[in-house]
């Protein structure tokens, strides 16, 4: 299964790039969200936080409704029961 999730890392890394080059800032935090998805299904839960807060912080930002659902993620809600993306 290591190989699904590095292809999975490797594309929302790629649309990290794109979205970091683009003017919607979301598509930014969407990628840094995929990307701590899949970190913490790898167990690595301090870069899945790392993403998280990223994306957390554009969503604040831009006042979207996607805040709460990685305030639970980072609060260990879900880290907990596993994520669902």
């Amino acid at each position: 299964m290591a190989g699904a999730h590095d292809g999975a890392l490797d594309q929302y890394r790629a649309a990290l790039e794109l979205a970091r080059a683009g003017p919607v800032p979301y598509d930014q935090a969407r990628a840094h969200t995929g990307i701590g998805d899949v970190h913490h299904r790898l167990g690595d839960t301090a870069a899945a936080r790392d993403h998280w807060r990223s994306a957390l912080e554009i969503y604040s930002r831009l006042g979207t409704t996607d805040v709460g659902a990685l305030r639970a993620r980072l609060s260990g809600e879900s880290v907990s029961r596993g994520c669902s993306r």
